[in-house]
């Protein structure tokens, strides 16, 4: 059988004798990562309605089974205590990604600079550092407008 090349690494490699006709990616973990996306985001561009059609499906069967959850924990504590540990251990992971002190701290620098590009240009009456000042301010407001709807869609 024929060497095939990866459509993502462009490497050649030697496919699967069964499945040689559909196969477009290597063995490697991120050219198949990279074909993975590629199909869902096809799929999903052909299914556009699936997430809300199951999203109302989900809803419906909540509001018919009031109360299944708690009686599930109720009756199964080690699964109760297992998803415990498990959420303590996915909240501990989203919580690291961005310490606040780091983030305090990132906002009195952006601040900062603005701040001395402000008074350079008050200083120098060059419109080139007013220019600058306000790209600043608008990279900062920018910036703190997606920070704080990251961290509304963080509490949900």
């Amino acid at each position: 059988m024929r060497k095939k090349r990866c459509r993502y690494c462009r490497e050649w490699y030697q496919p699967h004798r069964q499945t040689h006709r559909r196969e477009k990616a290597c063995k490697k973990p991120s050219c198949r990562r990279q074909r993975r996306c590629q199909a869902l985001r096809a799929w999903r561009s052909k299914n556009p309605n699936y997430d809300d059609n199951r999203g109302a499906d989900h809803r419906e069967w909540r509001k018919k089974h009031r109360g299944y959850w708690r009686a599930y924990r109720a009756a199964h504590p080690v699964y109760e205590k297992r998803n415990r540990v498990l959420q303590r251990q996915r909240d501990g992971k989203r919580r690291n990604l961005a310490n606040r002190n780091d983030w305090n701290s990132l906002h009195r620098e952006k601040l900062t600079r603005i701040r001395v590009l402000d008074m350079l240009a008050n200083r120098n009456d060059c419109r080139m550092e007013r220019k600058r000042v306000t790209e600043e301010i608008c990279r900062y407001l920018d910036w703190s407008w997606l920070l704080a709807k990251r961290n509304d869609s963080d509490r949900r």
